[in-house]
């Protein structure tokens, strides 16, 4: 059987339990109807914004991914060594997002968002649900490079509804 495979955001971490959407893949996911991870870079991105400390039990709940391993974003024991191929599709990934300029003119965000992004490719991820406006207005073009859908949480339920119910008839 496929796993529908999803990648949240910092963004999404939804403490407060507010986004409706994601409080539903959270129950899909509980259900053992897909999976939802999080990245390594995820809780140090939570650990420099506004969402900590509230944020961190609930992304403590999710099954993390280690990414390639970027001086000054990773933490130590969470990460791995990247290969040819990491640097690669990080590369590429961040000059779709955010276009072809010197490293040193990137944002902590930024590089953290490709970090995100590609771990969740790395891994066969379906889909990366983000809040990022910028993000979001390049899926096309990560989608047509790499086949992994960025999407907001809303119509990330809506698909994976779409696919579970396709998966259901065809048993």
């Amino acid at each position: 059987m496929f796993m529908i495979l999803v990648y949240l955001d910092t963004s999404c971490v939804n403490a407060k339990q507010k986004i409706e959407a994601l409080n539903e893949l959270d129950r899909l996911n509980d259900e053992g109807k897909i999976m939802v991870e999080i990245t390594d870079t995820f809780e140090t991105e939570l650990r420099s914004g506004k969402g900590y400390p509230r944020g961190l039990p609930k992304a403590s709940k999710y099954i993390f991914s280690e990414g390639p391993a970027v001086v000054g974003h990773s933490r130590l024991g969470s990460c791995i060594v990247g290969s040819d191929e990491d640097d690669r599709r990080m590369a590429r990934v961040l000059e779709i997002l955010f276009g072809k300029k010197p490293k040193t003119k990137y944002t902590s965000n930024d590089i953290r968002d490709v970090m995100h992004i590609s771990t969740a490719i790395r891994y066969g991820g379906t889909y990366f649900v983000t809040l990022d406006k910028k993000v979001l207005k390049k899926a096309e073009k990560i989608k047509n490079e790499f086949q992994i859908i960025i999407t907001d949480p809303v119509e990330c339920l809506k698909q994976v509804k779409t696919r579970l119910k396709k998966s259901q008839g065809a048993e």
